[in-house]
Order: C-alpha cells, then structure tokens, then sequence
C-alpha cells in the first residue's frame, strides 16, 4: 500500500484517510485518527449536514458522491451499516483506486463485501472496535484500551495495526472465516447484557417500582458484576444462587417468574443451563448439587413450576395439625 507524508502533522509517514459514512463509528474513528496525526481528506455522508463535525475540527472537504471519494485518499473507510457496505463497494466499482485501503468496520462481514476494490487493486480490509459506541466525543473518550477486530490483504494489515495503536487500541487479528461467531460474541458480551438488564427493569416494573428507579438499583449491581469480571475474572465472578448452589432459589424464582409468562422463564431457564457449568469450574458445589440444578432449568416450565408449588402447599396442609 502507498502512504504519504503530504498533510502529515508529525514526522511519521502515515496513510492520508477519507471517511465515507459520519455516524457514530465514522466520526468517532475520524476524529480520534486525527487527533492522533493522521489527515483526513475527505468525508462521504448522504446527509452532509452530519459531516461537519469531522468538517469543522479536521477541515476536510465534505464530497458529493462515493466515486469523488475513492481516489482521495490512502486509505478509505468505510462506516456505515453492514447492509450497505456492498452497495457503497459496488457504487465505487471503477474508481476505486489500486494500492490504496478499502476498508469496513463491520464486526461480521469480511473482505469479500469489498470485491470491486479488491478486483480494482485496492487492498481490502476490516477494522472493527469492540467496544459500544454513542455520540462521537463519548466514544472517543472510552477507545483507550478498546480491541479492534482486524482482517484483510496481508499488506493492508501492517497500516490497520498502526492505526488501531495510534488510536490508542490493540489490535486483534480475526479471519474473515471467524467473523460471524466473533460478532456474535460480541453481542453476547454487549447487546444481551442490556437485553437481560431490560428485563431484570420489566419485573421490577411489574412490582410497583418506576423505571428511573429500578434502573438505579439494579445498575450498581451490574457494575458490580463487570467490575467482578475484571477481577477476579472468570470463573469466580460468578455469584448468587446458582454459584452457592440454592437450588430451593432457584425454584422459587422459577414458580414466581411462571406467574409472569412462559417466555420470562424460558429466558431464565436458557440462561441457568448455560451459567451452571461456570459454577461447575469454581469446584465448590458436589456433583449431586450441580446435576439437581441442570435438571431444573432443564425441565421446568410454567406448568411443572406451578405444580411443584400446589404439591408443596398440599404437603404444607397436610402437615398442619
């Protein structure tokens, strides 16, 4: 791949970047490139009106069309939805601009979404940042310390290390075969964590307690839970019922979330099944223990935990002199 040192405002020779795409992921990553010395030439927005951040702080030119962009600069990126990035490949077919990077932040596509600049000659690539972006200048601050997904062109590779190091990450290499399990990680660590937080809102909810204020008391807890995660790590992060092996808990909370509806304690029971193994790895709790729980979360639904209940009354009742 060619650079140039023309616009660089330091002594490194580094990449001249145009930015098609001004959302979150594009003004994030094109303001933190710059602020880290690289010159951004150019930027691609089908709403202009979003480009001029980047325009304002870096003074690069705002172009009309996906075609004006792809010769102006090293190194093209390209941020926008992952249902796009194709059509913005195949708008470029002809102008794309051999030995220079084409490159998308999609966390599941690989390079072949980039086939016209790949057949042009450019050097296709991926650079996805594993971290949960939200306006620019937030995100910019939380990058630090961020890994970015990165694949691609074995020469392209060496550009997209240094960028993702001057943006202060690490750089962690996927193939583009792993791309899909590595995204669907990610949406397991980031999007279902606030999935199951929502929920966690909705029965508190459903208890009488506002919203503001069962997000107030619950995120302290899962702030707890990530900061457990950092330190002492897995598995010993883990704690609550199914750690100290309570399978008495357990049921209850089967028998009341039964009260709310069939899809509650499904989600609670998949999500049981799959936390009993970490549970396992801590070598706290017997076999016998770790067994009558997957049992549980394996055979309970709303009917079997409604019966245990009424089994349970009645054995109750008839105890009663």
């Amino acid at each position: 791949m060619h650079e140039t040192s023309s616009g660089a405002r330091n002594s490194r020779s580094l990449p001249t970047l145009a930015v098609i795409g001004a959302g979150r992921v594009g003004n994030t990553l094109a303001l933190s490139a710059y602020r880290a010395g690289y010159t951004i030439k150019a930027i691609y927005t089908r709403s202009p009106e979003r480009g001029q951040a980047i325009r304002t702080e870096t003074d690069a030119a705002i172009l009309p069309d996906v075609r004006s962009l792809a010769r102006s600069a090293d190194l093209i990126l390209i941020a926008v939805p992952d249902d796009i990035i194709a059509e913005i490949d195949s708008t470029g077919a002809g102008y794309w601009q051999a030995g220079s990077g084409v490159v998308h932040h999609s966390g599941l596509h690989g390079t072949d979404v980039l086939q016209h600049a790949a057949k042009a000659g450019a050097f296709t690539g991926t650079m996805h940042p594993l971290q949960a972006l939200t306006d620019a200048e937030t995100a910019i601050r939380s990058l630090p310390g961020t890994y970015f997904g990165i694949s691609g062109h074995p020469d392209l590779l060496p550009v997209l290390h240094d960028l993702v190091v001057a943006l202060d990450g690490r750089p962690l290499i996927i193939p583009d075969a792993d791309k899909a399990l590595y995204h669907a990680a990610a949406v397991y660590a980031s999007n279902y964590m606030v999935t199951c937080f929502a929920q966690a809102v909705d029965i508190f909810v459903d208890l009488g307690i506002s919203s503001d204020q069962a997000v107030q008391a619950l995120l302290p807890l899962t702030q707890g839970a990530i900061t457990n995660l950092a330190s002492p790590g897995l598995p010993y992060a883990l704690t609550g019922p199914i750690s100290r092996g309570d399978l008495g808990t357990i049921r209850a909370h089967q028998r009341h979330l039964a009260g709310q509806n069939q899809d509650a304690l499904d989600l609670y029971n998949r999500l049981g099944r799959a936390t009993v193994p970490i549970s396992a790895a801590q070598n706290k709790l017997s076999d016998q223990t770790l067994e009558a729980m997957s049992d549980s979360f394996s055979s309970m639904t709303s009917d079997d935990a409604n019966a245990h209940f009424c089994s349970q009354s009645s054995d109750f009742v008839r105890s009663q002199p």
